[in-house]
């Protein structure tokens, strides 16, 4: 069923298929939306300028779950899908951490926040 599941982002609106109905949210300003397969959910991006402010956490339904701020001392660089992760937010830090600038983050579903996973390469 997810694997069917198509995202299409149209200037302020995202929409999806879900449950027999079709989803729209008219978010203004969206960067991306991506599935998160591993957590039945929709991840979009908000944009200030050309950069991630905030990054949105929909179930299927279109129920926002959660809003995620940048990790501190971070900054959204940008969103990506992984097969055995979900959504992969990669942010970057103006500071080496273990030698690394930029770095995933994936997120916490029970906290309803973001975690550091691993340098992104």
């Amino acid at each position: 069923m997810l694997d069917d599941l198509k995202i299409e982002v149209i200037g302020d609106t995202v929409s999806w298929y879900s449950s027999g109905k079709i989803i729209e949210l008219n978010i203004p300003n969206i960067g991306s939306a991506l599935l998160d397969k591993n957590n039945n959910s929709i991840v979009v991006s908000i944009l200030d300028g050309k950069y991630i402010k905030v990054v949105n956490v929909f179930d299927l339904l279109g129920n926002c779950l959660m809003e995620l701020s940048e990790p501190e001392g971070f900054e959204f660089y940008y969103m990506q899908s992984k097969q055995d992760l979900g959504v992969s937010i990669v942010c970057s830090s103006d500071k080496r951490i273990d030698g690394r600038l930029d770095w995933q983050f994936l997120i916490d579903y029970k906290t309803k926040s973001l975690y550091r996973h691993c340098p992104s390469y």
